[in-house]
């Protein structure tokens, strides 16, 4: 934690306690601001910077328990075997300083308001918050677990029943980084891969799901080049189509394997807006959905005028 993740101070006390919860893969950490202070002896306000840093940074992933609808709970896991992967496939990873977050947060803390943005029609939309959905819920269909494992990042906790599941959760991740042919990408990932062992040269294994799912994501360049023009606009896209399929996990009422299609797309009309094209399925779907959350999603992610392809 000290030697390859750079973790120091306060900020190796609050990820090494939630690790000592999480990292056997199958439990997680669940714990208030309040008592994470009170555990490690420092104040109220240190532990909440930290936490939201270590989200921030990949470090630490946060999610929802909502067994009890009226009152949702906060859980937690860490990202170690992700992050020493990284580390392995020769990233520099480093977490932000208390300091630096807080300064951070003076200079750009109009960003952290409540969004109060045009809608999709040009209506003023209300303060909208962030979807959250529960991991592995019961929303979340078996056959989607790897959708919903790479959408959390928890990748130690996943177990797939095949190698053909673990393939799936490849795709995805090329799908992402925005591969040519995601599938054809697997294939050659895989197979450079078993030729070598899935090790590095100096014989570090990569020996579990989240380390491959890391060297996918971090260590390897994509051989079928790009299927989008590379850019903020399809780093937009790529965000906002997280966005949906989070959406879509909570709802439960579509397969969120339609999102990953590669006949979805997007082109930018004369007048500068971001035009979805999509399957129609989708579409529908999509306009079936409460409209505070569709306008969210394309807040967060887009920033831009939005309209379906006709």
């Amino acid at each position: 934690m000290v030697t390859e993740l750079g973790l120091t101070g306060n900020a190796l006390l609050v990820f090494a306690m939630i690790h000592g919860f999480t990292k056997d893969g199958n439990h997680q950490y669940v714990g208030s601001f309040e008592y994470i202070a009170e555990w490690l002896g420092i104040s109220l306000r240190s532990a909440k910077m930290i936490i939201k840093n270590l989200i921030s940074d990949g470090y630490i992933n946060r999610t929802q328990n909502l067994t009890d609808r009226r009152r949702p709970i906060n859980v937690y896991t860490t990202n170690y075997e992700a992050l020493l992967a990284r580390v392995a496939a020769g990233e520099v990873v480093k977490p932000t300083s208390v300091k630096a977050g807080s300064a951070s947060d003076k200079v750009n803390g109009a960003k952290n308001a409540p969004l109060k943005k045009e809608g999709v029609n040009g209506a003023k939309g209300g303060s909208l918050m962030v979807q959250k959905f529960p991991f592995n819920g019961a929303n979340s269909a078996p056959n989607n677990n790897y959708i919903d494992i790479y959408i959390n990042r928890n990748y130690s906790s996943y177990r797939p029943e095949s190698s053909q599941e673990e393939e799936k959760l490849f795709k995805i991740i090329f799908l992402f980084r925005n591969a040519a042919d995601p599938a054809a990408e697997v294939g050659k990932f895989i197979s450079w891969n078993e030729a070598r062992g899935w090790q590095t040269r100096d014989g570090a294994k990569y020996d579990t799901v989240a380390k491959r799912a890391s060297l996918a994501e971090y260590g390897w360049d994509c051989k079928t080049g790009q299927r989008l023009p590379a850019g903020d606009i399809t780093d937009k896209y790529y965000k906002f189509l997280k966005e949906m399929i989070s959406i879509a996990l909570v709802s439960g009422d579509i397969d969120p394997e339609l999102f990953l299609s590669t006949k979805n797309k997007y082109r930018v009309a004369s007048n500068g807006s971001f035009v979805w094209q999509c399957l129609r399925e989708v579409k529908e779907w999509v306009k079936g959905q409460p409209r505070e959350k569709i306008v969210g999603a394309i807040d967060r992610a887009l920033s831009m005028p939005f309209a379906f392809e006709q």
